[in-house]
């Protein structure tokens, strides 16, 4: 799945990479894939519960040493 836009929010921490997702979500349209990268170890439940309250569909979380990139399709 090809991403519509990209976001690194490595070397952010809790909660400024949730809310930088937040803001780039607002601006796209419904069906658009984001890519985001992040390094906090929070990212992982902290993006699964926004997901569930936006209702965001998580497309994929892949984890690789200390960095997670996960593909989230705007709905």
């Amino acid at each position: 799945m090809e991403p519509t836009r990209t976001l690194d929010a490595r070397g952010l921490v809790c909660p400024v990479p949730i809310m930088k997702i937040s803001k780039e979500a607002k601006t796209m349209s419904h069906g658009e894939v984001l890519k985001v990268t992040a390094s906090d170890p929070a990212f992982e439940p902290d993006l699964r519960a926004w997901s569930k309250q936006t209702g965001h569909e998580i497309v994929s979380l892949e984890k690789e040493g200390e960095t997670v990139t996960a593909i989230i399709r705007i709905i």
